[in-house]
Formats: C-alpha cells, sequence, structure tokens
C-alpha cells in the first residue's frame, strides 16, 4: 500500500505570480531559487535566504522551505510553510492551499501523518476542487492505517471525475488491506483496464489475485509489471513475489512426493 500510495505523490508545484512573485524579476528568481531547492537543495537553501535577508518576501521564504525538504529537514520545512500559508491570508486561496499541500508532504516524509492529513484537511477546506488533495490526504490516511478514510477520499475524488488508473490502484490497495478482495478486485480490474502502462496497477492486481488464490493470474500481472517497468521499485517487488510464489510451489512440490 506504501509503495502504491507513494506514487500519487504531494507536488511541489512551481507558483509564479501573487503572493509568490510580484514582478517579472520576482518571477525569475523565485523560479530559479526553486529549481536549485529541487535539483541542489543546499543550494537553494542559500540562494533563499540570501534573498529572504534582502527583502525577498514569501517567494524566499517558499524557496527556503522547499529546500529543506530536499535536506530532509522534515518538521523544520512543514512549520515553515505552515506559516507561510498563515501569513498569506490576504491571498488567493488556492494558492495557500498549495502551501499547505507542501507542508504536509513535508509531515508525511517526516512520519507524521496526522500533522499532514490535518493541513491538507485546511487545505481541501480552501480549495474544495481539487482532486490532488483528496488523493494526496487519502495516502496519509493509508499511512495512519485509516483505510476507510482513505477509500472515502478515494469515492469524492471519483465523484468529481478522476478516473485513471492509479486513482483505481489506490483504492484496490485500500481495500486488499481491510481484507475485502472482492472490491479490491473489481478495483484493481479497473486500474488495469485504465492504466495498462502503469506499473502499480498491474502489481495491485497481482497482489490481490494471489490472496484470491489465483496464483497463475497473479504471476502473469507480476511478470507484465518487470516488462513495463524493468528497473522500477515497482519491478523489484513483483521480482520477491514471484521468488516467494517459486518457494512455495517447490516446498508444496516437495511435499507431495
Amino acid at each position: 500500500m506504501r509503495q502504491l500510495i507513494g506514487a500519487a505523490g504531494l507536488a511541489l508545484a512551481v507558483t509564479a505570480g501573487g503572493a509568490l512573485g510580484d514582478s517579472p524579476e520576482d518571477a525569475r528568481t523565485y523560479t530559479d531559487c526553486m529549481t536549485a531547492a529541487r535539483q541542489k537543495p543546499d543550494d537553494g537553501f542559500e540562494m533563499g535566504s540570501e534573498w529572504r535577508d534582502h527583502g525577498g518576501g514569501f517567494p524566499a521564504e517558499h524557496c527556503v522551505a522547499i529546500a529543506l525538504i530536499g535536506l530532509r529537514q522534515y518538521p523544520e520545512a512543514a512549520h515553515r510553510l505552515e506559516t507561510l500559508a498563515e501569513g498569506m491570508v490576504k491571498e488567493d486561496p488556492g494558492l495557500r492551499a498549495q502551501v499547505l499541500s507542501q507542508a504536509a508532504e513535508a509531515w508525511a516524509e517526516g512520519g507524521q501523518p496526522q500533522a499532514a492529513e490535518s493541513d491538507l484537511t485546511e487545505a481541501i477546506r480552501l480549495d474544495p476542487s481539487s482532486i490532488q488533495f483528496l488523493v494526496s490526504r487519502s495516502a496519509v490516511r493509508a499511512q495512519r492505517k485509516d483505510y476507510r478514510g482513505a477509500i472515502s477520499d478515494l469515492n469524492l475524488a471519483v465523484g468529481k471525475g478522476a478516473d485513471g488508473g492509479d486513482i483505481y490502484a489506490y483504492r484496490a490497495a485500500a481495500y486488499r488491506l481491510m481484507g475485502d478482495l472482492k472490491d479490491a478486485a473489481a478495483d484493481a480490474d479497473r486500474a488495469v483496464q485504465r492504466g495498462a502502462t502503469l506499473p502499480e496497477a498491474w502489481l495491485e492486481r497481482a497482489n490481490v489475485r494471489r490472496l484470491s488464490g489465483d496464483s497463475v493470474g497473479a504471476r502473469q500481472d507480476w511478470l507484465q509489471v518487470i516488462r513495463l517497468a524493468p528497473t522500477s521499485a515497482a519491478a523489484d517487488a513483483a521480482r520477491q513475489n514471484l521468488e516467494t510464489l517459486d518457494v512455495h510451489a517447490d516446498v508444496h512440490s516437495a511435499n507431495d512426493k
């Protein structure tokens, strides 16, 4: 579940205009700082800090916080992003919601999903049209093992028009971890139908099939994961599962002799 839900991600959106870039020069500086923060967080932190000390305001503070995520200083990054969002009370609610979603990412990466859920709930209140915030909250709810809550968020996302294979893979995983293999199987099939090139969809269906006693179908799906993305984490999981399946088959064969 963690692997599948993690694919949803909590995007680090580069935003320009409004509070995060009032002039063309600010927007260029902001873009450069954010690029550094994500690719070379040490440099981004230095750039953002210097810019902040010279009046960079919200954009500079945002760049510093994003750099801190890259530096794995998750609680500090989350606190800074929450403070930034609080200070943006006069700005567009959607922009504040984006900053809160990034604070949630920091909390989630730092192993504090309850704090992440709180920030995402506020982000959803500020921007109730966002499907991504619902998907992200489903991820942190799953991290807390609140699978019913995760399913509820994914149901809302589907109701708002989400129809990708990833959505159904996430929901299938939540159903599976609740022990509801019937609904898990239905969603896993949908995931493969709507995301035929998505290795996580095939991985989830393989997992459900194996638990349902369909070892042949599970093997076919795990092999498909490897064909689609041979160097991915999903493929690594598929290989491990295939090895386990083969070991069990060898044991049963030996016992039958």
